[in-house]
């Protein structure tokens, strides 16, 4: 949150006249039209892109994930007193607030001096994209300012008639600012680059950073984020949101309110998923379940690469995952076995979301599923749909070209991003493979990993037998 300039949706003010209302999401959608993508159609949540229908991204479980990840790896270098790094701007607004990341945030700000460039280059981007990371440098003035960190790119699709319309993407993000401390002890960037470069933040407000729990997270912020609040964002009473992916600015009186009506749209939207996961999608905005649903564990479902389930549609969007999720709490799916890559980058998160207890077996060697493996008991040839992930999940106007390419998958080595192994329980590797599966990531949770010889394909009955002990062990 660099930019504080922004078009606004509207000139009205969100919280006006809010205590005049019955408080239910109607009533926001009344007053805050401008935030809902249809103001009559359902919201729903995903793990792994927030809340559906909006248009703005929210703050998911995916992306604070990757922020985990991510500042394990940051803070870990800093106790060995190899890097010295302040985390500020939006996340320190946050921080004065309420401890937590803003509900419509999706990116961090961190600064680092001159003297921990090469390390941080050299070193921790090395191991950043060791994890799945890809990184971008930023050049102003023809010179090297900062770098944006990328965590993988997840299509916000909200459903079929997205087809034909501008699609979003949710992705972690981090810009690292290089900085430096000018002749009048003012805080400036390396290029020009940041808000903060125009605001001469004294570096007494600055140094020595200092800790806070922030989401759950230690992390090191500027001396003083008072001060360099005051200074860049003025009155942080009221309240302007805005979003990466959208141009537009919705305004708060009070923040307060601004967090009331994102808290309480998220709450819904997780019982009108579970409710959608129960019922199917024709729900309304007025669900009152809010049960946790667990899977009975009778039945594996096999989702292999290049099969095909018309019965999902033809694209990643909203219906897509509901119905997948539906599917899995109506026919008792206690385990997913696949060698599909896709489907552990779009799906996988969601599933351990709202089935903590299936078990996901990714299998990195496709010749050992073959076309026996699926139980037409189980599953029909109507149920795995190949197009799981749209390859144009990215918006070319939020993220060139180049950068969208670097994430596609190599369909022949299979290799998983190991952002995505906090959701897998089982990695099943050929032994000529193992190698890529063996290094431990700071603040990911390595899988069961279970090596097979290079040259055994079992059959169908040996291969869920093995499979079930495995997560029976697992469990156990």
């Amino acid at each position: 949150m660099q930019n504080p300039q922004r078009r606004s949706f509207s000139d009205s003010i969100s919280d006006q006249n809010i205590h005049a209302f019955e408080y239910n999401l109607k009533t926001i959608q009344k007053r805050v039209p401008s935030l809902f993508a249809d103001v009559n159609k359902c919201n729903y949540y995903f793990a792994n892109t927030g809340v559906t229908n909006l248009n703005i991204l929210t703050y998911n479980v995916f992306i604070h994930a990757q922020a985990t990840i991510l500042f394990n790896i940051f803070n870990k270098y800093e106790n060995e007193g190899k890097i010295k790094y302040g985390v500020f701007a939006g996340n320190s607004i946050g921080l004065l607030r309420n401890g937590k990341n803003l509900p419509w945030g999706d990116d961090y700000d961190i600064i680092i001096f001159k003297n921990h460039i090469n390390f941080f280059s050299q070193v921790i981007v090395r191991e950043l994209e060791e994890c799945g990371f890809k990184t971008k440098l930023i050049i102003e003035k023809n010179i090297i300012c900062g770098m944006k960190i990328f965590g993988h790119p997840i299509s916000t699709a909200d459903d079929r008639v997205m087809l034909h319309h501008r699609k979003t993407t949710s992705v972690f993000m981090c810009d690292v600012f290089y900085s430096y401390v000018d002749n009048k002890l003012n805080l400036k960037n390396c290029g020009g680059w940041g808000l903060y470069h125009q605001k001469n933040i004294p570096f007494k407000y600055v140094y020595p950073f200092k800790r806070h729990i922030f989401d759950g997270i230690s992390l090191p912020f500027f001396n003083k984020p008072d001060k360099e609040v005051e200074i860049c964002y003025t009155n942080i009473n009221k309240c302007s949101i805005f979003s990466h992916n959208h141009p537009g600015t919705i305004f708060y009186e009070k923040w307060e309110n601004a967090y009331s009506d994102f808290n309480f749209i998220i709450k819904k939207s997780i019982e009108n998923t579970k409710d959608a996961i129960m019922h199917g999608n024709n729900n309304s905005n007025n669900s009152n379940n809010s049960n946790i649903y667990s899977p009975l564990n009778q039945l594996e479902l096999l989702l292999k690469d290049k099969d095909v389930v018309g019965g999902f549609g033809g694209f990643n969007g909203t219906l897509l995952k509901l119905e997948f999720l539906s599917y899995l709490y109506k026919n008792n799916i206690g385990s997913i076995i696949t060698d599909r890559c896709d489907f552990i980058y779009e799906h996988a998160a969601n599933v351990k979301y709202y089935f903590p207890d299936i078990i996901i077996v990714f299998i990195v060697d496709s010749a050992v599923v073959d076309s026996a493996v699926v139980d037409s008991a189980v599953v029909d040839s109507a149920v795995v749909d190949s197009a799981f992930v749209d390859s144009a999940v990215v918006d070319s106007a939020f993220v060139d070209s180049a950068f969208v390419d670097s994430f596609v998958v190599d369909s022949e080595s299979k290799l998983i991003s190991p952002i995505f192994y906090n959701y897998i329980d089982i990695l099943r590797i050929n032994k000529s493979k193992s190698a890529n599966y063996q290094k431990n990531y700071d603040g990911i949770k390595m899988p069961t990993i279970v090596v097979n010889d290079e040259y055994y394909e079992p059959s169908r009955n040996e291969i869920i037998n093995e499979i079930i002990n495995e997560m029976i062990d697992v469990i156990c």
